[in-house]
């Protein structure tokens, strides 16, 4: 008679966790998900006739959950605890609120919570019928494999996985396939061997191939005598055939054009167009050539020189050449008697024509139209005057320089937008430019819509005023020494024709625009990158050291982050002012850390978060 309580005790308790269980309706959906981040809503419905107050909810998660909104929140070990708060407090019966969930999400689809309590409660989560995001099949994807170049024992080649559904190739990927050549190094994947057989997974940023998208890993082996194709191509398991280059873009008559220009004695800079006049797109290309010229820079490219021999090929993602189009990139580089002429040009291992203009030097081609931009009366006055006090000339020196060159030179020209660089020069040699502030306008039809610094550290406002536009630094920047410059990006419209700008002054002087090379037309333009990026990781997976690199669009802070899968943070790895337009690089030492996963998160102060994965290997 004793057990009689006990018993009644614990089914009245199996009573009420059923019918606390049943209060609630749970439903779990997925937003958006977008270059690793993820927003995702959890809508929970009153199914009693009572209101729920103060209610609380638990669940589990094991990847990184950055914020949720419209309730009070908390996370121990992984388990997080929400708590209505403001117009969520109650849920009225019949009512539903919900609340969100923004974090990192390490494969194609964000985890669905585990472990659902509510009021103590066990309950459900329900997967939205919407939330279930398609994917594409294996049967779906294109696979080529080809030999890019190879000498009397060594080869290099490239394995291309393309997406051309409207749907992610979901991670983590595997492809299987065999050749008798021995293959010493597969980048950008995970990969083993088992005698002739070869398997590699998707890592890190190729850890999915998201709609219309690729990826290109290359590979590096050795041979006996002549190396061999990848074969026995398997993909998630489903049998494929690699396809040779040539079946992805045919290009009987590939042309590439190099247009160079001295802009002083050793240094030069130019661009190479690349020509598309199939139907097809190149959506995955290798450019390769010699040049005795040493190239230093090629924007938004992997750059790799071996002796004279370049190797030029797309960043991760970028690059595309639509069909009947082309795709126009800026390079740099330095030279000693004159500039000399590109030759053996291959683009995918089939042979290019090169077109090549070479300008006479940059200076000869300046436009002078009038006037001294060097000095002389500008009717301001003797602003070159005065005692810098002798020795090296400083921003607190007393005597302000003359006024600069001012250079504008377009960079992009399409048919309705450009891209140009504004250059101001202090020429003068023993005074520094101080407090200064440039106005000009443009000529009819040709609008700004934004402009950026270009020079590491100067930060800079503009403005449209009466008719002109007007550009100062902050005060911690407004001061331009002798030899030095200050580039400004200038992005704008026009309305079919354009010129560089007029009605210069210089803080109230009057001053002339000096174009450094001639107007581009619309087929020799080239895009100038302005978003921010964060780079891949190299190299990854790493032991213990591996860096990685970054741009910014716009000058500004940036925080780089290394955190743990369970969003822990392991150090900090850049945490400061990155100038718009150059790579910057941050370095990860995990000489203290475990081997596993990790996250890097760059944070630009414009807000646009971005996020690569790293592997540890010890």
């Amino acid at each position: 008679m004793r057990r009689f309580p006990a018993l009644a005790a614990f089914f009245f308790l199996l009573f009420w966790a059923a019918s606390a269980s049943a209060q609630v309706r749970v439903v779990y959906t997925v937003e958006t998900v977008h270059e690793g981040q993820y927003t995702a809503h959890v809508m929970l419905t009153n199914m009693t006739s009572t209101p729920l107050s103060g209610w609380e909810m638990t669940f589990r998660m094991d990847q990184h959950v950055s914020g949720i909104e419209h309730a009070a929140w908390s996370e121990f070990q992984n388990v997080f605890t929400v708590k209505g708060q403001g117009w969520t407090r109650t849920i009225r019966p019949g009512e539903v609120v919900w609340f969100t969930i923004t974090g990192v999400a390490y494969g194609a689809d964000p985890e669905i919570p585990r472990s659902c309590f509510f009021n103590g409660a066990s309950c459900s989560m329900q997967l939205h019928p919407d939330a279930v995001l398609e994917t594409a099949s294996p049967s779906e994807m294109i696979v080529s494999a080809w030999i890019e170049d190879y000498d009397f024992t060594t080869y290099t080649g490239y394995i291309f996985v393309q997406n051309p559904t409207d749907h992610v190739f979901p991670a983590t990927w595997g492809l299987q396939f065999t050749t008798p050549s021995q293959v010493m190094e597969i980048e950008e994947v995970i990969w083993n061997r088992s005698g002739t057989e070869y398997q590699l997974y998707g890592n890190a940023h190729t850890d999915r191939v998201d709609a219309h998208d690729f990826v290109l890993i290359p590979f590096r082996g050795v041979h006996s005598g002549v190396p061999s194709t990848p074969a026995n191509c398997r993909l998630n398991g489903v049998s494929c055939t690699f396809q040779a280059p040539d079946a992805l873009v045919d290009i009987p008559d590939l042309s590439v054009f190099f247009k160079l220009g001295e802009v002083t004695e050793t240094e030069w800079e130019g661009y190479i167009r690349i020509e598309n006049p199939t139907k097809n797109e190149l959506s995955s290309w290798v450019l390769r050539f010699t040049m005795d010229n040493f190239i230093t820079e090629a924007d938004d490219m992997i750059l790799e020189r071996s002796g004279s021999r370049y190797t030029i090929r797309p960043a991760f993602g970028r690059g595309r050449i639509m069909p009947e189009s082309e795709y126009t990139f800026a390079i740099r580089g330095t030279y000693s008697d004159s500039l000399d002429v590109p030759t053996t040009c291959t683009l995918n291992s089939v042979r290019c024509a090169i077109k090549l203009q070479i300008l006479d030097a940059v200076d000869n081609d300046v436009e002078d139209d009038g006037g001294d931009t060097g000095g002389g009366d500008t009717g301001g006055g003797d602003t070159g005057g005065g005692d810098t006090g002798g020795g090296a000339v400083t921003c607190a020196s007393s005597a302000s320089g003359l006024l600069p060159q001012v250079n504008f030179r377009f960079i992009d020209v399409r048919a309705s937008t450009f891209v140009a660089f504004l250059d101001i020069v202090n020429n003068d040699t023993a005074a520094p430019i101080k407090n200064w502030a440039l106005e000009f306008n443009l000529v009819d039809g040709m609008a700004i819509t934004n402009m950026l610094s270009g020079t590491s550290g100067v930060r800079i406002t503009w403005q449209f005023v009466g008719g002109n536009y007007r550009v100062v630094p902050d005060a911690t920047t407004n001061c331009i020494l002798p030899g030095a410059s200050v580039r400004l990006n200038v992005l704008g419209t026009h309305a079919g024709t354009w010129d560089k700008p007029n009605g210069c002054n210089f803080g109230g002087n009057i001053c002339v625009f000096s174009q450094r090379m001639a107007s581009v037309d619309n087929e020799e333009a080239s895009e100038l990158p302005l978003i921010s990026r964060l780079d891949p990781a190299w190299p990854n997976p790493f032991n213990p050291q591996s860096s990685i690199s970054f741009e910014v669009g716009q000058s500004q802070q940036v925080r780089i982050e290394l955190f743990d899968m369970l969003g822990r943070s392991q150090g900090i790895l850049f945490d400061g002012f990155a100038a718009a337009g150059q790579s910057h690089q941050a370095r990860i030492d995990g000489s203290d850390l475990a081997s596993g996963v990790y996250l890097v998160r760059m944070l630009p102060e414009s807000g646009a978060v971005q996020t690569q994965k790293v592997i540890l290997q010890k």
